[in-house]
Parts: structure tokens; C-alpha cells; sequence
């Protein structure tokens, strides 16, 4: 079942410019537009995911407000993050040992030092975001 969320038509005569926010059971959220005019012919759709739709949010409230807007970790930066290699430079203190492979290719990547939620949780606590 898709539930509508947020949509907005402006008065109008044939064919008014809208745009929908709707998500079906739990799925990533839709954002639908439609400009004005043409027949109702010029629609485009987008998928966005609930971080997006926050983020989003923020945003437009802090500039409805005219306030700097919050950071918000989304699962994309902690994907990149986690897949970022490390430096050729790198070098672990505290008696870890760590010898770099040989071969292109097979040094470790931030994968291998924290696991999603210890990503997630460095990257809130570098942007002052409140878990």
C-alpha cells in the first residue's frame, strides 16, 4: 500500500506543476514531480533513501529558519569510509603491527579497522552529530 506523505498542487487550470512524496510498505521513499503545462506529460520520479529524506528535511528547515543546517550521517558516507584504502604512509601505533602485501591491490581498506557501527559512530562524533 503507498502512503502519501507530502503533496503539494498550486491552483491552477490544466495540467498544475505538483510534486508527491509518497513510500509504499516500508519501501525507500518516491518523489514525484510534474511541471507545468505540456499536457501533464513532463513527470520524473526519483527514489530516495529515509537518510536522504532527512537530510533533505534539514536542510530546508534550516533555510526556511535561516540556520546553519545539522550534519547528518547518512549510510553512504560510512560506505565510503569503509571502503576508502588506506594511505601508503600508514602506520599504527599502540604495538600494532602491520606489514603491507607485496602485490597492487591487496592492502586493507578502512574495512578492515571498524565495522559499520564504529564507523557510523566516529563519523557522528567528527561532525558533533548526537547518535
Amino acid at each position: 500500500m503507498t502512503k502519501t506523505v507530502f503533496a503539494h498542487t498550486p491552483p491552477g487550470a490544466d495540467f498544475p506543476p505538483y510534486v508527491n512524496l509518497s513510500r509504499q510498505d516500508g519501501a525507500a521513499y518516491t518523489l514525484t514531480v510534474r511541471s507545468k503545462g505540456n499536457g501533464g506529460r513532463d513527470t520524473a520520479a526519483i527514489e530516495l533513501s529515509p537518510e536522504a529524506v532527512e537530510a533533505l528535511s534539514t536542510a530546508a528547515l534550516a533555510d526556511l529558519h535561516q540556520e546553519p543546517a545539522a550534519p547528518v550521517v547518512t549510510d553512504e558516507m560510512v560506505g565510503r569510509f569503509l571502503c576508502w584504502p588506506l594511505p601508503p604512509d600508514f602506520a599504527p601505533d599502540c604495538g600494532i603491527s602491520f606489514t603491507r602485501s607485496p602485490h597492487a591491490g591487496m592492502n586493507p581498506t578502512g574495512t578492515n579497522l571498524l565495522h559499520y557501527g564504529q564507523a557510523k559512530a566516529m563519523l557522528e562524533h567528527v561532525l558533533g552529530v548526537a547518535p
